[in-house]
Parts: C-alpha cells; structure tokens; sequence
C-alpha cells in the first residue's frame, strides 16, 4: 500500500521553513507522495484582504523557494 501526505500549505502559520521541514520529514519516513491544494481561482483586485495571513496579503511564500529538487 502506498501512502502520502496533504502538505499545511495554507493559514497563517505555513511558512517556507516548515513546508519544508514536513516535506522532508515525510520522505524521510518513506511516504510515497505529496499533495498540495491548488486554487483554481484568484481574484484580480481583491476588495477584501486575504483572511489566511496576518497582514491581509496574498501568499506568495511558494515562489520563494525553488522545490523541484524533491520531485522525483
């Protein structure tokens, strides 16, 4: 049986680090794949601030760091 994890990704307290640090985890413990949550959707001029982080502003954390050294 092959068994994967749903990365946090989402909410206030993701972070680069602790993407990260569950993604690598997960590997180290022999888990087979990772899933993320893809929003399909996002408005062009937001009229209302984001509610997931702190300061109103969109995520933008997934940018930041290049991942594709984990995919296989």
């Amino acid at each position: 049986m092959k068994a994967g994890l749903v990365l946090p990704h989402l909410g206030t307290e993701t972070t680069k680090e602790s993407i990260e640090k569950i993604a690598v985890g997960a590997e180290n413990e022999g888990f087979d794949s990772l899933w993320v949550v893809e929003r399909l959707l996002w408005p062009l001029n937001p009229q209302t601030p984001y509610p997931a982080t702190e300061d109103g502003s969109s995520p933008t954390f997934y940018q930041a760091k290049d991942l594709s050294q984990y995919a296989r």
